[in-house]
């Protein structure tokens, strides 16, 4: 993880440079809420939307590979684009944010941290599992729920994560989650 936090850390400077709102998501995020896992990419959440194209390419076409195209197209759908990072072969999914409530809410609700000498912001640890919860509804991913599992054991906000539950229509992925991880009586 090491060649990966050191790609990290010069991905949060440029969008903490260029002034792009952000968010760390996915495994990263996992391995700090709990039992770490290895990681094949690094997943960050960003808020852009078409006049942030150019800028987004001139952060990262230095010492990334980077797809002027695939980035438009992206922020057009809503939907990801990711750079790799040219020594370190590591790649980035730049996720772009929709702008649904849940995923508002979501950045609203970030968390800003710090690892060694580094601050960044953070999806907290409900959103993570509503989003663990969401991509295994997509593709009922064992991975997916077994990381909820995990990160239930870290007692977050039962009653904000049930709010969600409901209106994302995730009910039975999260009677799974609790039927296999003992239940949560918060």
């Amino acid at each position: 993880m090491l060649d990966e936090f050191k790609v990290l850390k010069i991905v949060i400077k440029r969008l903490d440079e260029g002034a792009i709102p952000y968010m760390i998501t996915g495994s990263v995020a996992m391995n700090y809420f709990a039992q770490p896992r290895m990681t094949r990419d690094i997943d960050i959440v960003i808020e852009i939307n078409e006049n942030d194209v150019e800028r987004i390419h001139n952060l990262f076409e230095r010492d990334f590979y980077i797809d002027l195209d695939a980035v438009k197209n992206a922020v057009v759908k809503k939907e990801m684009f990711n750079v790799i990072h040219l020594a370190e072969v590591i790649k980035i999914d730049f996720i772009i944010s929709k702008e649904q409530e849940f995923d508002k809410t979501t950045f609203q609700r970030r968390k800003r941290i710090k690892i060694d000498d580094m601050e960044m912001f953070l999806i907290s640890i409900e959103d993570l599992i509503l989003s663990k919860l969401l991509w295994s509804k997509e593709r009922h991913s064992q991975i997916q729920l077994k990381d909820v599992r995990n990160l239930l054991q870290q007692k977050p906000d039962i009653k904000y994560i049930e709010q969600w539950i409901r209106k994302l229509g995730i009910e039975e992925l999260w009677q799974e989650a609790l039927s296999d991880s003992g239940g949560n009586d918060e």
